[in-house]
């Protein structure tokens, strides 16, 4: 899923000031909202986007420049054969990483070139006169799209598994669930472990039982065979609840984990 941001972009700006809640697409300069799930990444066409007044939503619908780099994004080119240059959350070393445009790189693939076709003359235009359009002189005409270029993606499979209790570390009952996750996967590309807990116990306590679950779950993948430098697994405690209710209750739709396992095949 490719996240297109800019700062020209109003109505997100509006919205968050409505809602005061971040969105995709929405940015601060070097500070887009990143969400850095696998499989997702943002890029910041700030640099590229003309919108002077309006609300600045459209800019991608009408700047052949971001039109450019969204037929290269279908094709699934990779984002380092693009005009793209890597970025950082803040400018931060260890900031999240997204991407941004920069239509002066000159790109592995030469149909993801960002250009336009037709400059507004430099002349001032006079009373009813209509703007001079004039051709740039890279090209004549519409240059032919380009070529899809098809790179195998990684595909996901969910699992979930409801937790009778986080302080049992037999995972029999789970086990034909966990078997199952593996079907018709040749390969293992990436496995993502989360598990959360109902609000029965202390934060902390629920904080490490989730964690020592999914850290059992992902030694399980380990001893089948999977690399473990491929597996990440977290334990969420009570922070992200799926059903809301207050402190110390015993929600059993609330303690289950989520299992997503990456995959070629």
């Amino acid at each position: 899923v490719t996240i297109y941001t800019s700062d020209t972009d109003r109505a997100l700006h509006v919205s968050n000031l409505v809602n005061r809640k971040k969105r995709l697409g929405d940015t601060d300069t070097n500070r887009p909202y990143i969400r850095t799930d696998q499989n997702y990444q943002t890029i910041d066409a700030t640099v590229v986007t003309t919108e002077l007044f309006g609300v600045g939503h459209n800019y991608y619908s009408d700047n052949p420049t971001i039109l450019w780099d969204m037929m290269c994004t279908i094709g699934e080119t990779l984002p380092q054969d693009r005009a793209l240059e890597v970025a950082r959350f803040g400018d931060e070393p260890d900031g999240a990483q997204y991407y941004r445009v920069n239509s002066d790189l000159s790109p592995g693939q030469q149909a993801c070139k960002l250009r336009r076709d037709a400059f507004p003359t430099a002349g001032p235009v006079g009373p009813g006169e209509q703007p001079e359009i004039t051709p740039s002189l890279e090209s004549r005409s519409m240059p032919a799209p380009p070529e899809p270029i098809f790179v195998p993606q990684a595909l996901p499979t969910l699992t979930q598994l409801y937790v009778l209790d986080y302080t049992d570390l037999d995972l029999t009952p789970y086990e034909a669930e966990l078997l199952r996750s593996l079907e018709g996967v040749d390969e293992v590309e990436g496995i993502v472990i989360r598990a959360y807990s109902d609000t029965l116990g202390s934060e902390t306590q629920n904080l490490q039982e989730t964690a020592r679950f999914a850290e059992l779950i992902a030694a399980w993948y380990v001893d089948r065979g999977v690399a473990a430098n491929v597996i990440t697994a977290e334990g969420l405690g009570e922070s992200q609840l799926a059903i809301e209710t207050g402190d110390d209750v015993d929600q059993p739709l609330n303690r289950f984990v989520e299992i997503e396992v990456l995959s070629a095949s």
